[in-house]
């Protein structure tokens, strides 16, 4: 069959199977055994028919790319970061593919840049990419262990895939016939999956050409909402947080003064025993109890009830005392919940 069956992170061809004039649209390819088994959209053909198999050649294509930019992500990763670097793992797809890399820490955005210009200064290289069945012996002895990156496969022939003075791989995947067919790298980004296990996500081909213009309209967008330059973006940007984070904390100071005042101005709270007992009722946002509960906390001899009323959720309740007054707070919001007809809640005994 011309259809590659689903193998080695690779994703199966699709196409259609023609023949007699009717045609069947193969949705995927696996394998069972030795036979690569053709999954039909729908209908059945009749067995003994003789069909001619036609690719989606475009999709082929873009697998291709992206397997041949995996064997290139991976050689540009161990030059840059070091022979420590091994395949964790793969998975390749028409618009980006990934693998994971062994590595003792996050990659820096340095590193990240350098194993990419690497990579694409391999593509720019436009050297050979074949594929040749070599005995098992004689593969490990020409190249040693690290042609089983991607795992080790049974049977004494084994496919080995090698990119001209660059990398040596066991892999049965398809690719492109010179790197310089891959026409580019862009790593989009990376994460850490596992303790020393880094992901490397990236595109190749018009993929990648597509993700740069991806990038440059959200860097356009930002600076139209800037109304600056992409250069004056991102300072700009830092200025407009600092800014932000800094009337943030301004309107915590002036809502702790407010809830200050407020309980400053409670009228005659109840005094029972010798404690204040301060019950508020307000529509106020919860960050505004949370403010007056605190500043009770700073008082002595006081205890308050903070209640926001209205809201999608309901009431919100907030139960607080000040250092010097031995109440469980947990247990009357228990009380005061249980009075409200339900809900639940928690916290400390303050």
């Amino acid at each position: 069959t011309c259809f590659f069956a689903e193998t080695g992170g690779q994703p199966a061809d699709h196409g259609v199977l023609e023949a007699d004039g009717t045609s069947w649209k193969v949705q995927d390819v696996q394998k069972e055994g030795e036979f690569a088994v053709h999954r039909l959209e729908s209908g059945a053909i009749p067995k003994g028919t003789r069909v001619r198999g036609r690719l989606d050649v475009p999709r082929r294509l873009n697998h291709a790319a992206h397997h041949t930019a995996t064997h290139i992500t991976l050689a540009a990763a161990i030059q840059v970061l070091g022979p420590h670097v091994w395949q964790a793992g793969t998975q390749k797809a028409e618009r980006e593919a990934r693998i994971d890399i062994t590595h003792f820490d996050r990659l820096t955005p340095e590193e990240v840049d350098a194993v990419e210009r690497r990579a694409n200064e391999i593509v720019l290289s436009d050297v050979r990419v074949e594929a040749a069945f070599l005995p098992r012996e004689e593969a490990e002895g020409r190249y040693g262990v690290r042609i089983f990156q991607g795992g080790v496969p049974e049977g004494r022939m084994i496919r080995i895939v090698t990119i001209e003075d660059t990398d040596w791989e066991c892999c049965g995947g398809t690719h492109m016939k010179r790197t310089g067919q891959v026409g580019a790298i862009r790593i989009k980004r990376t994460e850490r999956i596992a303790d020393g296990v880094e992901r490397l996500t990236y595109a190749a081909g018009m993929a990648a050409v597509e993700e740069g213009q991806r990038e440059r309209a959200l860097v356009a967008r930002a600076s139209l909402v800037f109304s600056v330059s992409a250069e004056d973006l991102p300072r700009t940007a830092q200025r407009f947080f600092d800014e932000w984070k800094e009337r943030g904390k301004e309107a915590d100071r002036l809502r702790e003064q407010l809830a200050h005042a407020a309980l400053q101005g409670q009228n005659a709270p109840a005094d029972v025993k010798g404690v204040r007992v301060i019950v508020d009722l307000s529509s106020h946002a919860q960050d505004e109890l949370l403010s007056k509960a605190k500043g009770l906390a700073r008082q002595s001899k006081a205890i308050g009830v903070f209640v926001a009323q209205g809201g999608d959720k309901g009431f919100r309740i907030i139960v607080a005392r000040s250092a010097d007054v031995e109440v469980d707070c947990r247990a009357v919001l228990e009380a005061a919940l249980k009075g409200a007809g339900g809900g639940s809640g928690g916290g400390r005994a303050d």
